[in-house]
């Protein structure tokens, strides 16, 4: 398998988990939200530790993640997607 074929694999599996997320994320209550991101956060460190990667990896991809997730659940709030696409 060519590197652009992990590399495009990946992306889809980043992408992926994203769209997870996020949309578990808008499936909870307003005032559970917040914790559901944060074990979700949690599980990125412990999957990055778990396949070999420091404490600064995982702390570092987990905030990318996270920062992600936490963007598009706010443009999708903002352009009324998660009312069933008000927008």
């Amino acid at each position: 398998m060519s590197e652009k074929t992990n590399e495009a694999e990946m992306t889809e599996r980043v992408l992926a988990l994203v769209n997870n997320t996020v949309t578990l994320a808008l499936e909870e209550p307003e005032d559970k939200r917040e914790a559901f991101l944060v074990t979700r956060r949690q599980h990125y460190i412990d999957d990055v530790m778990r396949v070999g990667g420091t404490e600064d990896e995982a702390n570092e991809w987990a905030e990318k993640l996270d920062r992600w997730v936490r963007d598009l659940i706010g443009l999708i709030e903002r352009t009324g997607g998660a009312d069933g696409g008000k927008a």
